[in-house]
């Protein structure tokens, strides 16, 4: 017997009438989308009730693929509403039957040149090629421990050598020594207010995108993830779950004699802390680094991420971590778009905010 296909696409509309009043939309389930991932995207501050989000492909009534997108209306390039994509998903069980590329064609019909997608699969990104889209790859840099996962005698006396020769190249005094001669100060903020954006606005030169003032706020009030500290117990339906062990998002303005200096997006997550976001002015930058490797030392972790190399040179410095790495992040564009690749995108940018 033949399988059925079905194409499906879910409006806005019907994610919250799903969410919030628990509407018997055909096919829309937990399994489809997390309702955290859910309720993020459709408080999106630029989503409209007849905004496509999700693109799924069904047979015979179960889930097969599926892939979501969001509007971003940018401050630069001036006034442009573009569409990113977040998530691509196929069952194992369909793989090497084109889904992937079904769904994401059925998104790049709707939104066309104002498509863009970051940081995708290698599968995905040939898929967005076949789109037309170009694809161009950003060095996103990496610090972090040596990790021996295996088991045994010589895999203790292993992570012993490790330990050992992380204690004797360090720098971790001489940071200590630069902190306790510091004198700036911090501002955790969950919303940004005129004075931040205005900062924002004026180190942001070197940017490809500049996000606009209620997208950061919805960066920081309505994340993707949601922290769960019994993760093992919670009910995992969507191949993307929104549950982690430990997620929270900070909003940091650093300031110097009252003056601000600098605003950071710092993510922090059980293995790794992520700079999102970082604005600064070049005369202080010392002082926002400082600020940033302060997080590092006091709640160590296992990796940290950044795409400023200034900052991730000024935290290798001191030997906190024992290995360095670069990945490129892929990005894809409509080839109608101007890319200036003298330019920076920052590591928050599409669906990377979380």
């Amino acid at each position: 017997m033949a399988e059925k296909v079905d194409l499906r696409l879910y409006t806005a509309s019907q994610l919250k009438g799903w969410l919030l009043h628990g509407d018997a939309v055909e096919g829309l389930s937990e399994v489809l989308i997390d309702k955290t991932r859910a309720y993020a995207l459709v408080t999106n501050p630029y989503v409209t009730d007849d905004v496509t989000i999700v693109s799924s492909l069904f047979v015979d009534g179960k889930v097969a693929a599926y892939t979501y997108a969001f509007p971003d209306k940018m401050e630069k390039p001036a006034g442009r509403t573009i569409y990113w994509n977040t998530t691509l998903y196929v069952n194992p069980k369909y793989e090497g039957r084109g889904y992937a590329y079904c769904v994401i064609a059925a998104i790049c019909e709707l939104y066309g040149d104002d498509y863009f997608d970051l940081d995708a699969a290698d599968a995905s990104v040939e898929n967005l090629k076949y789109q037309g889209l170009k694809v161009e790859y950003l060095p996103q840099y990496i610090l972090r421990h040596k990790a021996t996962q295996s088991k045994g005698l010589k895999a203790s006396l292993s992570r012993a050598w490790e330990r050992l020769c992380g204690v004797l190249n360090s720098k971790e005094k001489e940071l200590r020594r630069h902190l306790a001669q510091s004198d700036y100060r911090l501002q955790y903020v969950s919303f940004v207010d005129d004075e931040i954006y205005a900062f924002i606005k004026a180190h942001a030169h070197e940017d490809l995108f500049l996000r606009r003032r209620e997208t950061f706020d919805w960066i920081l009030q309505h994340p993707f993830m949601q922290e769960a500290p019994l993760r093992r117990r919670v009910r995992r339906r969507c191949r993307f779950s929104s549950a982690v062990s430990q997620f929270r998002m900070y909003g940091i303005v650093i300031r110097k004699q009252e003056v601000m200096i600098g605003f950071v997006v710092l993510r922090a997550m059980k293995d790794e802390w992520a700079v999102k976001y970082i604005y600064y002015d070049q005369q202080a930058a010392e002082d926002v680094y400082l600020a940033v490797a302060e997080h590092l030392l006091a709640e160590p972790r296992q990796r940290f991420c950044t795409a400023d190399k200034q900052l991730h040179d000024y935290v290798a410095q001191y030997r906190l971590y024992a290995v360095e790495e670069v990945y490129q992040k892929s990005f894809a564009y409509p080839a109608n778009f101007v890319y200036d690749s003298h330019l920076r995108i920052q590591a928050g940018e599409g669906d990377n905010i979380t």
